[in-house]
């Protein structure tokens, strides 16, 4: 698991992250704090990627620029660099066939351990993030960025 804070707009968001294989069908979860979401674990380019994607899709809620109702959903569409929802669930989210996943846990409250939470209910094992080149990981992160502007 990975962890740790970020700054977005001079406010602390704690994120947790880790890639698993899922022993159970994933359900994203949410709390007036923090959110709760997977992702297939080829979609995930680096955790610059899912940083990006966390700033993204605060900053969205933050300045009322958001593309969805669910601050999950958005985060998935920032991952994605795709503003239309049904297309970036279809990209980057976790299918009920799918086993390998990275969950992650955002926000206000304390991410790390509400993601070990989770971690005890969803994942069998944790395993490393997968390896991507340079390249593709600054592509991933360049498509995050622009999200923005495509919306």
């Amino acid at each position: 698991m990975e962890s740790g804070e970020i700054d977005v707009d001079g406010r602390k968001v704690g994120y947790a992250f880790s890639r698993v294989l899922l022993k159970d069908v994933f359900v994203p979860d949410s709390t007036e704090d923090l959110v709760f979401q997977g992702i297939k674990s080829s979609a995930v380019k680096g955790e610059k990627h899912l940083l990006a994607a966390i700033r993204g899709s605060t900053k969205a809620f933050e300045r009322d620029q958001n593309v969805s109702e669910s601050r999950g959903l958005e985060f998935l569409v920032w991952l994605a660099g795709n503003p239309q929802i049904s297309k970036a669930i279809a990209e980057v989210g976790v299918a009920k066939d799918d086993n390998d996943a990275v969950l992650v846990a955002f926000g206000q409250g304390n991410a790390e351990k509400f993601l070990k939470n989770k971690l005890e209910r969803f994942a069998g094992k944790e395993i490393q993030l997968k390896q991507f080149s340079e390249d593709e990981k600054l592509e991933a992160v360049e498509k995050t960025a622009f999200t923005a502007l495509e919306a």
